[in-house]
């Protein structure tokens, strides 16, 4: 919950951030963005799943860019906080993201059946 705070206050205080999502990617990702990470956070699965799955759902509901931007920010926070960053999470929701660009998944479900396949 922390971790997610301060990364929206990260988002909000940076303007290049600010210039380059709109409204709606704003709004989407404040109503979005904690129920869905604590939806993956809850189930028993691998680290690498939970990213993927994460990444992809916002990357439909939200935009690209958003959740993009959302799983850097998160990697760059935990350089400085207890969590643990790590290059693999980042590829984790680059593969999660392009479900959505160029395979057009646009529900959870295939979301997690294309994550499962790649990470178990």
């Amino acid at each position: 919950m922390k971790l997610l705070f301060f990364t929206f206050i990260f988002i909000l205080s940076n303007q290049t951030f600010a210039e380059t999502h709109s409204p709606k990617e704003w709004v989407c990702l404040m109503n979005n963005a904690q129920s869905t990470h604590n939806d993956y956070s809850s189930r028993n699965e691998n680290d690498k799943f939970k990213h993927c799955g994460l990444s992809c759902v916002l990357a439909y509901k939200c935009g690209i860019k958003s959740s993009a931007s959302l799983g850097i920010l998160k990697e760059i926070l935990d350089l400085f906080t207890p969590g643990d960053s790590d290059i693999e999470d980042l590829k984790a929701n680059k593969y999660g993201i392009d479900l959505v660009l160029k395979h057009n998944v646009r529900d959870q479900k295939t979301c997690d059946q294309k994550c499962k396949s790649r990470y178990f």
